[in-house]
């Protein structure tokens, strides 16, 4: 049967779908570099001072005043990461009796394609207009149902759209300066077993009896969220200054500014077992 359903802040429904795993969950590596192609090769390093193309719209948009005429520059990358976990020994609450979870081990790595966008076009001979697509955050952890981790994570999906307008200036034959501001939308989808025996057990009597087993994946129950800002999209900005002292030689520096995003959705828990 369908336990409840309401719309909620993000920060609120991050607590619910860890209701019932006596236990804090944490992620991290949801954050991306991969911004354009030929960075790879030297890991991104001097990103501020090297424009070879119109992607140094993200990593300094001063750096427009480099390139000649309009250009273009569109990549496309896949990425497949790993999640492995090993279990060394995760039990249930001493308050419901402790033992251990039952579940096997389990890679979440999910394989995902990163695309970016750049436009960068002369307005005069000193401002250039850039535009820049791109993904900053994203990827995605997808668990089997009945993993030893269920109650913390079964699917974690993030996925973003940074839209990024630009303006750069010749100030004089060395210094050049730009800056633009940053549009992002993000869409989130959690899950996790929540498991109702344990829930049942630590309230006692009745109740524990018609629960079932605590930690057991045939009693659990699912909690479950979809949440977007697209009503109340994240701002920021980024600013970045280029200096040549010679030809052959380029300071760049560039500043981005965080991005708050409140995110609102919808969670659901669901309880389909049917223990008696």
């Amino acid at each position: 049967m369908r336990m409840s359903k309401a719309k909620i802040s993000s920060f609120v429904l991050a607590s619910l779908l860890s209701a019932g795993s006596f236990g804090a969950a944490q992620a991290a590596g949801f954050a991306l570099i991969e911004m354009n192609a030929n960075g790879q090769g030297n890991a991104y390093a001097g990103a501020a001072a090297y424009t070879p193309n119109a992607s140094t719209v993200y990593f300094n948009p001063a750096g427009m005043m480099s390139l000649e005429g309009e250009q273009i520059s569109v990549a496309t990358h896949y990425i497949e990461p790993t999640s492995d976990f090993t279990n060394k020994g995760s039990s249930l609450s001493p308050f419901v009796g402790g033992g251990p979870i039952s579940g096997d081990e389990d890679d979440g790595g999910e394989s995902a394609i990163v695309p970016n966008f750049y436009w960068v076009k002369p307005l005069n001979d000193d401002t250039s207009f850039g535009l820049g697509v791109n993904s900053p955050f994203g990827l995605k952890t997808e668990y089997d149902d009945e993993w030893v981790g269920r109650y913390h994570a079964i699917l974690s999906d993030l996925k973003t759209v940074n839209i990024n307008p630009s303006l750069g200036h010749r100030v004089n034959d060395k210094i050049s300066i730009g800056g633009g501001i940053n549009i992002m939308l993000a869409d989130v989808e959690l899950s996790s077993a929540v498991d109702y025996g344990s829930i049942c057990a630590f309230f006692g009597g009745a109740a524990a009896a018609a629960c079932g087993t605590p930690g057991s994946p045939t009693t659990d129950g699912l909690g479950e969220l979809e949440a977007d800002n697209y009503d109340d999209i994240g701002l920021g900005f980024n600013v970045g200054l280029t200096y040549m002292p010679s030809t052959m030689t380029t300071i760049g520096v560039h500043y981005r500014s965080q991005i708050d995003i409140d995110v609102d959705g919808d969670a659901d828990f669901s309880y389909a077992a049917n223990p008696a």
